[in-house]
């Protein structure tokens, strides 16, 4: 007979699990599936396939005494397997997946001995639903003991399943089962992964109560708590402790601790932990390669040199995790060009993986060399080993998208849809370019496949809206926006300022915000200040100062908080509407919300600065009222540009002096040099971005900026003079600004053209590789 036993499935909500029961009489007992590895001649034999000469005209039937015999070996075989599964491949899974199967249609279903080591090979073979199957059978066909609590609550903790690893934990306590160090563990990581630090510290310290030790598993998930919660010295106390004691634990809390440095970028701290690490072992290829992986994040280059020759001294090989994390750290740092050579170091000795590939080709977009792009691309086409990932489409999307190439975009989509990397980056974008081509229909079918193939995310909604208000069909993009419901769409902030700035685009009236307003109601709750901020904002940049200061009040009347950007959009419509003399009312208030006026404020303010009358004010009003301003705050940056601006050089000059070097950011070094360009003094530009103690504030966006001013005013001397400046202090060049350069010299004078080409490949060998940047260098 069959019965079916009402259990709940994986998810909870209780569905039907058929488990067949078979009658057993005294004459026969249903044998076992038979083993995959059973051999072909018995197997053949048994059904009557093989051989005649061989085969037994009749069988006599099995005794009870000898199927017993056989389900004995049958399931020592099936422990056996399971138990070899360690889940660390492929074919571990595979196979876990084939005797889960063979377990659930024979008669070994209700064994709880040959359920328990399926429940835990499955475990390891990360199979969560097929585990919580065969954990609620256990539960019905016996008693879960305290490795399979604990294993599943594991299994579900990894699989970030937190809120059902909690559940199998409770059910553990109810069913009175003591637990083991192992479940101890097991909790730890569960209050790491729901981020509850005061329950994780409770439960430690209570370790010293019980008869339970601590293992290298429950000081590592311990410190991993506290780092990741910011909680660093107390991680700090803990690994000083199992250091003083000698403990053989330290290697292992030592590194969660290295981890925890290196995750807040406290890189010093983290270099002289290690040292301390050192000195007591040796620390594995993960340590060192965490290690080198922030070096470069934190462009520290000249030590990732000297940690690598330390590496490599200590017996330890230089694998494609460390310098897949050096690649990683130089195009972060956009050390572009040294990241595509590398990689190219690292090809020739077969030292490269589908990562370096695909660091490299992000650099080479990032160079913005067209040519070597489409290059690196076709060889990856090519390459059956390293072949273009998601990655490297949206790598490459990205970089026509970016020059507006969008009927490349439209020609990669059947290629891409059919080798199945249609990401959501990639349909939007690929949407994006049918929209910009006016491809409707095409656009409408990727939306319709979209729909098939899951939810439809709001991006791809708001170019729809895009869309429609383009060729003015302002009802279907209402109908699409009235369209949108909850959970499904859960418009975020992102998508109402999108949608207030196309609206705004179309000079809709105001009953179309307020639609916007009712709609931020029905699917997201109340309007948050960011959105609220945004909208003002919009009617700031148009000038329309009375509209943003309604919009205003109607904000303060809501129960949004007012956050500081409000504050600062609100000193900048009363500026404009009362003047700088009358905003004292206005900063006091301010300084009653905050016990500080906030930099943004200041910012806003001198941004809108009408004279420099006014901007002398401001200052004073400012330097008054924050006598503990840190010298390195951006309102300072922004005097010094509104100075400039205001053709008052020597004000900026006079306020970039006034800051310690240690306090300037990038910022800084931009606003001077950008007050002495506005000046028309690029000479002194010059001076400031090449002075050897703003070396750490330099970037390229300077240097183009600085060429072209040189161009602008026929300086071509003077710009060869600082490309070469920057070439003696290894500064990186824009191969754009260099161009740049040529095609306006080219036609002011060819032969001083062709001089300035002949110098540059001289002095730049860099730009001459394979012939190919000659291509852009030429006009």
């Amino acid at each position: 007979f069959c019965s079916e036993r009402r259990i709940p499935d994986f998810k909870g909500r209780g569905g039907m699990i058929r488990w067949k029961i078979l009658s057993v009489s005294s004459s026969h007992v249903t044998s076992p599936l038979p083993h995959p590895r059973i051999c072909k001649r018995s197997f053949a034999i048994r059904n009557g396939t093989g051989n005649a000469s061989r085969r037994r005209k009749s069988l006599p039937p099995p005794t009870n005494l000898e199927q017993q015999l056989k389900n004995v070996t049958r399931q020592s075989e099936l422990v056996q397997d399971l138990r070899g599964l360690k889940g660390n491949n492929p074919d571990d899974r595979q196979r876990c997946l084939e005797l889960f199967e063979q377990i659930q249609n024979s008669s070994f279903r209700t064994k709880e001995n040959i359920l328990n080591p399926l429940h835990a090979a499955c475990i390891r073979c990360a199979l969560i639903d097929e585990a919580q199957e065969i954990y609620e059978a256990i539960k019905i066909h016996g008693e879960p003991d305290v490795i399979t609590f604990t294993a599943m609550a594991n299994g579900l903790t990894k699989a970030g399943r937190i809120d059902e690893g909690v559940k199998v934990m409770n059910e553990m306590n109810a069913a009175g089962i003591s637990p083991n160090i192992i479940t101890i563990n097991s909790r730890l990581q569960l209050l790491r992964e729901m981020k509850d630090v005061d329950q994780a510290r409770e439960l430690f310290a209570s370790l010293s109560n019980t008869h339970f030790e601590p293992n290298g598993y429950t000081y590592t998930t311990f410190i991993r708590t506290e780092c990741e919660s910011g909680d660093l010295p107390i991680a700090k106390d803990m690994v000083d402790q199992l250091h003083k004691s000698q403990s053989n634990f330290f290697p292992h809390a030592s590194g969660a601790l290295l981890d925890g440095y290196i995750h807040h970028k406290q890189i010093d701290k983290a270099i002289e932990l290690f040292t301390t690490m050192r000195q007591s072992f040796n620390p594995n290829e993960e340590n060192w390669g965490n290690l080198i992986g922030a070096l470069a994040k934190a462009d520290r280059f000249d030590d990732v040199q000297h940690y690598i020759s330390e590496m490599i001294n200590a017996g330890h090989n230089l694998n494609v995790i460390v310098t897949g994390a050096i690649m990683d750290g130089q195009v972060s740092n956009k050390r572009f060009q040294e990241a595509v050579d590398y990689f190219h170091q690292l090809k020739d000795n077969n030292m490269v993986s589908d990562v370096h590939y695909n660091l490299a080709f992000k650099a080479l977009c990032y160079l913005d060399r067209p040519t070597d792009v489409e290059d690196f691309f076709r060889d990856m086409r090519r390459d059956p080993v390293h072949p273009p990932d998601g990655y490297t489409w949206s790598a490459l999307l990205n970089y026509y998208k970016k020059h507006k190439q969008w009927k490349k975009i439209i020609d990669w989509y059947p290629t891409i849809r059919a080798e199945g990397y249609l990401t959501h980056f990639i349909r939007t974008t690929i949407l994006l370019a049918f929209e910009t081509s006016g491809q409707s229909e095409k656009m409408m079918d990727l939306i319709t496949d979209w729909e098939i193939d899951g939810e439809l995310p709001l991006s791809s909604i708001a170019i729809m809206m895009k869309h429609f208000l383009k060729v003015n069909d302002t009802e279907a993009a209402f109908q699409l926006f009235r369209s949108l419901k909850v959970p499904d769409h859960q418009p975020d902030g992102a998508f109402w300022m999108l949608l207030m700035d196309l609206h705004l685009e179309k000079e809709i009236d105001s009953r179309i915000t307020e639609l916007i307003i009712s709609g931020m109601s029905r699917l997201g709750g109340t309007p948050n200040a960011k959105a609220w901020s945004h909208l003002i904002s919009k009617f700031l940049d148009r000038k329309n100062y009375e509209t943003a200061s309604k919009w205003f009040d109607r904000m303060v009347k809501s129960d949004v908080k007012i956050d500081e950007y409000a504050f600062a959009l609100k000193s900048r419509i009363d500026y404009q509407l009362k003047g700088v003399k009358d905003l004292s009312e206005l900063l006091n208030a301010i300084e009653m919300n905050f016990s500080n006026i906030p930099t943004i404020v200041w910012s806003s303010l001198l941004k809108e600065a009408k004279s420099e009358t006014d901007l002398v004010t401001l200052e004073k009003m400012m330097k008054r009222r924050n006598k503990k301003w840190k010298l390195s705050s951006p309102p300072l940056d922004r005097l010094i540009l509104q100075f400039g601006k205001f053709r008052n050089l020597s004000g900026a000059k006079r306020i970039f002096a006034e800051i310690p070097v240690k306090f300037m950011t990038s910022h800084t070094l931009n606003a001077i040099i950008g007050a002495c360009i506005l000046n028309e003094n690029v000479d002194d530009a010059v001076s400031y971005y090449l002075t050897d103690s703003y070396r750490h504030l330099t970037g390229v966006n300077q240097v183009e900026f600085i060429l072209k001013k040189l161009v602008e005013n026929s300086k071509f001397n003077d710009a060869v003079v600082f490309l070469d400046g920057l070439r003696l202090r290894k500064y990186e060049i824009p191969l754009s600004s260099v161009k740049q350069l040529m095609d306006v010299l080219s036609k002011k004078s060819s032969r001083e053209a062709k001089e300035l080409f002949v110098h540059l490949q001289r002095e730049y060998p860099g730009l001459n590789q394979e012939g190919k940047s000659n291509d852009q260098l030429s006009t």
